[in-house]
């Protein structure tokens, strides 16, 4: 081929290959997305050769990886001094079916290894490279002995190869790996065999692996892969904590239980006291750690919201169950007498009877709980959670409940028995903290 045909003089009859991407607007969220459409088209001319091909520095590094399993550079020095001084640089290679080597030095003892027959294929090129980034694939005389596909078949080009090292197969297994890449679906549609344009025809799951054990070997130099392994199926049965500031590592489930119960119980939340939930399945109140503490509550933050419907009842040891909630139309002014015919009516009419109520000494009578419901209202609130939680605090002026829920009702329409109960208890703890007070300031005084 004449020398001139390389000069920048005669670049009209230079085939010109620039990035794909400004023409290539199909792009898919996937590994295969990373080859170019075209290219196809492009290996069978970079193959052939038939006439110069030209590259500039982007187009160079997107297309020469899908075509370096046919053709090898005979000499790799760095030409960068040469092009750093304004001088081209030329580089010679051949097919790789070109190449001999000499076999007599294998060694014997090692596992038996097929290889090709050498210097099947007289194919050569040059490479000319200049100052500009811009380079120049020229074909001698002979053409190849064979088509790409046979070629494809022998060796995987460092384009495929790259791809099984993509990011986005990370924690895969090679079976998957190959699956996906080979599955049309995930290529563009206008091309769904772009895998096989690339030179993946013959890909294997033997293969990935192998890929994966020399990327390992190039990153830890000297490190046995057996060694790797052993360590990952040592550690691939670690059960982790993950209780919030934990992360403690245990060899069996068995012993991650022990260390939970020893560790964490005591830190668990208690929702006994949050009874009834919200029906409602987009409001945060359908969670039982956000759950009412009263069904008078959760019906008034029903009607606010408007999340109608029959709510959710935890306080039996079984299991939850429905209990008949606020619906469309009904009030605040109409709240407390509606529910306390839901809560206190008889339990052989399918309505809820709360289980938290005064014992019988404290309702001031023997007879039993069940039959009290036929006579009077049951308590409306539980009574072994504390309403005033902060009374005995030194710091604590007023009495703060610890739901809203449980005192929306003290108005003047609730009169009960068991309102008065709780009144009175706190009231008598009031007067209790009033008079650690009066004694602590008389010390004080005493003391000045």
């Amino acid at each position: 081929m004449d020398s001139k045909e390389g000069s920048p003089e005669s670049s009209e009859e230079i085939q010109h290959v620039h990035d794909p991407d400004a023409s290539n607007g199909e792009q898919i969220p996937s590994p295969l997305s990373r080859i170019p459409i075209d290219i196809a088209h492009h290996r069978n001319a970079l193959f052939n050769l038939e006439t110069p091909v030209q590259f500039d520095e982007v187009a160079w590094g997107k297309y020469w990886p899908f075509i370096d399993n046919v053709w090898c550079l005979h000499n790799r020095q760095d030409a960068s001094t040469g092009l750093a001084g304004g001088n081209v640089e030329k580089f010679w290679g051949g097919c790789r079916l070109q190449r001999k080597w000499n076999h007599g030095d294998a060694n014997p003892e090692g596992r038996k290894r097929t290889r090709r027959e050498t210097g099947q294929c007289p194919a050569k090129f040059r490479l000319t490279m200049l100052p500009n980034g811009l380079r120049i694939l020229e074909r001698n005389k002979e053409p190849h002995s064979h088509d790409l596909d046979h070629i494809d078949s022998i060796k995987r080009n460092s384009g495929i190869r790259t791809l099984v090292t993509d990011p986005f197969f990370t924690s895969w297994d090679s079976g998957p790996i190959l699956a996906y890449l080979k599955d049309p679906a995930n290529a563009p549609a206008s091309t769904p065999d772009l895998l096989t344009d690339a030179g993946g025809k013959y890909l294997e799951r033997r293969e990935i692996i192998n890929i994966f054990s020399q990327t390992l070997k190039k990153s830890y130099p000297g490190l046995e892969v057996s060694t790797v392994k052993k360590t990952r199926e040592r550690y691939e049965g670690v059960k982790t904590c993950n209780f919030k500031g934990c992360n403690l590592s245990f060899r069996t489930g068995k012993e991650l239980t022990a260390h939970r119960k020893v560790a964490h119980e005591e830190r668990r939340h208690d929702h006994s006291g949050r009874l009834y939930t919200c029906p409602c399945k987009a409001c945060h109140r359908r969670k039982r750690s956000k759950g009412f503490a009263t069904l008078e509550a959760l019906r008034e933050h029903q009607i606010r919201m408007e999340h109608w419907g029959p709510g959710t009842y935890h306080g039996d040891a079984t299991r939850p169950r429905l209990v008949e909630g606020a619906v469309e139309g009904d009030r605040l002014d109409g709240l407390t007498a509606t529910t306390g015919q839901l809560e206190h009516g008889p339990s052989d009419h399918g309505q809820h009877v709360d289980g938290h109520g005064m014992d019988e000494q404290a309702l001031g009578g023997s007879q039993s709980l069940g039959g009290m419901a036929m006579q009077q209202p049951l308590p409306m609130g539980p009574p072994d959670m504390p309403l005033f939680p902060n009374l005995h605090s030194e710091m604590n002026h007023g009495l703060v409940p610890i739901d809203p829920g449980l005192h929306a009702g003290l108005g003047s329409e609730r009169h009960g028995r068991q309102e008065m109960v709780n009144r009175l208890q706190a009231m008598e703890m009031e007067k209790q903290r009033m008079e650690n007070e009066m004694e602590r300031i008389r010390q004080e005084l005493n003391f000045a």
